[in-house]
């Protein structure tokens, strides 16, 4: 049987996904746009330094939460086909990419792979009829956390410890709006403060 083509930027961005079976939810549409994005990115430039995080196993292994209410979302079993076939193909690619890898390259700061972790992160909404949290109260707190790890000597945010971490609160999503799930920010929160107390204790 003759091998099948590979895939290409090209068709990554042409994708195109059924809606699931009647009855039943797929993957949120948004989060996986947004994660194509990246991906199609990446095979258009395998060594890029900003998605050196997107490797073969960060694809097979993505996971994408629920649409909102009232929508069906993308069909799963033909997302996680692709990521299927894209894993297989961008370890390929990677594996003929010349040796441009091999040439002495100034390392990332420590914690640049926790803030770009931070960058993509997406909730889930609450379950109906409960709020979350405020997004803007969240989507800030979180862009103050990434530059705590882009440059914890930062003296704007030299107030994010990782004991102000552990105290972090924020306001219920306002009236007629979902908001963040509560579960789903403070679990990644309790990850947030436990990479951040490495960071900090390893620091020079």
């Amino acid at each position: 049987m003759p091998d099948r083509p590979r895939l290409t930027a090209e068709d990554i961005h042409d994708a195109v996904f059924h809606t699931p079976p009647f009855g039943k939810r797929g993957y949120n549409e948004d989060q996986v746009d947004e994660f194509l994005d990246a991906l199609e990115a990446k095979f258009t430039d395998p060594g890029s330094p900003q998605l050196a995080w997107l490797t073969p196993e960060a694809v097979s292994g993505r996971t994408f939460g629920t649409p909102p209410i009232g929508k069906r979302g993308y069909n799963k079993d033909d997302v996680d086909t692709l990521l299927r076939l894209a894993a297989a193909d961008l370890a390929r690619l990677l594996h003929a990419q010349p040796a441009r890898d091999a040439l002495p390259m100034t390392p990332p700061p420590p914690g640049a792979a926790m803030a770009a972790e931070i960058a993509r992160v997406h909730f889930a909404k609450p379950p109906f009829l409960r709020r979350g949290y405020r997004e803007t109260q969240v989507d800030d707190y979180l862009d103050a956390l990434a530059a705590k790890f882009r440059d914890p000597q930062d003296p704007a945010v030299a107030w994010l410890t990782p004991e102000a971490l552990g105290e972090a609160s924020f306001a219920p999503a306002p009236r007629g709006s979902a908001g963040y799930r509560i579960d789903d920010v403070d679990r990644f929160l309790v990850h947030c403060r436990e990479e951040l107390t490495r960071l900090l204790r390893d620091l020079p």
